[in-house]
């Protein structure tokens, strides 16, 4: 069997934030194929400088859904866009429970 060392699981980790980061980049282009589908509070934004300045809503976004919290404040729209954020949850709560736990349950029984 590999030996699990830290490196590993802070590697996992990273993967896991770079997961957040990629979703919301997947949202944003979702929002310039159809404006205004993917958050409520966001609308329909012309300039190509106004869609940058949203990347940080989108951000927002994708790690409340990745981690579960939902805090509401953002909200789905579109059917596309609700099924991203569904695939996206279920993606991180499913990562955490298995990988993440797989990863450090064979740390701690190698020690």
């Amino acid at each position: 069997a590999r030996r699990i060392s830290a490196d590993i699981i802070f590697g996992s980790i990273a993967i896991y934030l770079l997961t957040g980061v990629l979703w919301a980049l997947i949202y944003a282009l979702v929002n310039d194929i159809t404006p205004g589908m993917v958050i409520e509070s966001v609308g329909k934004v012309a300039t190509v400088q106004q869609r940058a300045e949203l990347l940080p809503e989108f951000t927002y976004f994708s790690f409340i859904t990745l981690t579960s919290v939902g805090y509401g404040d953002l909200t789905p729209i579109g059917n596309a866009a609700r099924a991203l954020a569904i695939v996206e949850g279920v993606f991180g709560q499913l990562y955490t429970a298995i990988l993440i736990g797989k990863l450090v349950g064979m740390k701690v029984a190698q020690e």
